[in-house]
């Protein structure tokens, strides 16, 4: 009998995706990435500081090869056209411009967007983390936490109300 971890890894061998590592400067997820690429799991993107991945990459002798790496901060005319998109979607609920301006640089609504847009196949964050509401207020820690943000990213880009 195949076990259910055997058979996720031949289907996703099948269909290559493109998978955003949403924390992507820390030596785990690069190990990870590194892993998903030798065994032909996934289209690895870390998204974080491009000169501070390789520098870790190169101090833990981590392969890179076949790896994308989205310094997306730098990228002034994708932050700009994720905020202009992601006003549109909320500003009946009331989002102003710079909140979408500060959601677009935030590497979890940065992920939410390219996935709603079709520029990746999904997202993943991993490991606990302190979780911060928009205004600032309230935090948790933990993968619940991290994964209860995002799928409230989601559900507000996707429209639905009770988000």
């Amino acid at each position: 009998m195949v076990d259910i971890v055997t058979l996720i890894k031949e289907k996703a061998r099948k269909h290559l995706k493109r998978i955003l590592l949403v924390e992507g400067e820390d030596d785990r997820i690069i190990e990870a990435a590194s892993k998903a690429v030798s065994e032909k799991l996934a289209k690895p993107v870390l998204l974080g500081d491009e000169r501070i991945i390789k520098n870790i990459a190169k101090d833990k002798q981590i392969s890179l090869v076949g790896i994308e790496i989205l310094d997306y901060k730098k990228l002034d005319d994708l932050n700009s056209k994720y905020a202009k998109q992601l006003y549109e979607l909320r500003k009946d609920k009331g989002m102003t411009l710079e909140q979408a301006i500060s959601h677009a640089n935030d590497p979890l609504w940065y992920a939410t967007m390219m996935v709603k847009f079709g520029e990746a196949d999904g997202f993943l964050r991993s490991y606990c983390n302190t979780i911060y509401t928009p205004d600032g207020g309230f935090h948790e820690t933990g993968l619940r936490a991290a994964l209860a943000k995002g799928l409230k990213a989601y559900a507000e880009l996707k429209g639905d109300r009770k988000a």
